[in-house]
């Protein structure tokens, strides 16, 4: 973490009767902007936020920007990659998200559309060639990823294929080797009938370390928050931003429950020794 200045400065009579308004300014070590904000006190003296909260990276490209009335969020909230583009948006009413939140790529591309294109994809085409086949449930075991990538909205999808043999939730855990730039996954049902692209299958995640994290992902292991149907078939993808992505080995287990209740430390006793980070 970078060290950083804080300064204070008292505003009087700022628009808001006469309430003191009180601006504060964080600084990098090397003089950039940090972080700018105001704020009131209230009868108790605690800080109340109110107007403009900014936050910025070291290189002074604006990382963070929303606005409070009375300590609550109130209009545009904003997040921007390091770079300047911007990473997400969602409104705020009374301190309260008006759950429209749109999230973009750094090539300014939503999120949402992506994956409802791949979605579509999975759904109405054959795409056999691209997803490798596994035989369910699955014990560990390592697949090659990206050799025949599928390609939707300049982004290059892979992964793998598995049909269910009851109702339950999915309890699983994988790990990459690091040959590409790999920045999400998310699973989808392959059955046209089956309107599950705006479902939360995954909403958490739990972590084992990598004994070897110059060649490998740490381990991420997850439960299903929603419940998986008997003989409908699922596709877990993987998206890289790579022009020409490489050969990817994944190393990963799949499993059912009846309830997605158990701990996943528990769950993966026998595959995971010491616990796990983030179990849940």
């Amino acid at each position: 973490m970078k060290p950083f200045i804080t300064i204070f400065v008292l505003i009087l009579g700022f628009g808001l009767g006469h309430a003191q308004i009180k601006e504060k300014k964080e600084y990098y070590s090397n003089g950039t902007l940090k972080h700018h904000s105001y704020y009131k006190t209230d009868s108790d003296g605690w800080p109340v936020r109110e107007g403009k909260w900014k936050d910025y990276y070291d290189n002074g490209n604006l990382q963070y920007f929303t606005f409070y009335v009375k300590g609550k969020r109130e209009g545009k909230e904003e997040k921007y990659y390091e770079t300047g583009e911007l990473e997400s948006v969602e409104s705020y009413k009374n301190g309260m998200s008006q759950n429209d939140e749109k999230t973009y790529y750094k090539n300014g591309k939503e999120v949402t559309a992506v994956k409802n294109s791949l979605g579509q994809k999975i759904k109405t085409t054959n795409v056999n060639a691209h997803f490798v086949q596994v035989d369910f449930p699955a014990e560990r075991q390592s697949i090659q990823l990206f050799t025949n990538p599928l390609k939707v909205e300049g982004y290059y999808f892979s992964g793998l294929k598995f049909k269910v043999p009851e109702d339950g939730y999915l309890y699983w855990n994988f790990q990459l080797q690091k040959n590409n730039e790999v920045d999400n996954f998310y699973i989808v049902s392959a059955d046209a009938e089956d309107h599950d692209l705006d479902k939360r299958y995954f909403t958490r995640m739990a972590f084992k370390i990598s004994k070897d994290k110059d060649q490998f992902s740490d381990w991420i292991i997850q439960k299903s928050s929603e419940k998986l149907k008997a003989n409908t078939e699922y596709v877990i993808y993987f998206k890289s931003k790579e022009v020409k992505p490489r050969p990817e080995k994944l190393t990963f287990e799949l499993k059912l429950s009846a309830t997605n209740e158990e701990k996943l430390g528990a769950f993966f006793k026998n595959s995971f020794e010491g616990g796990l980070l983030r179990d849940y």
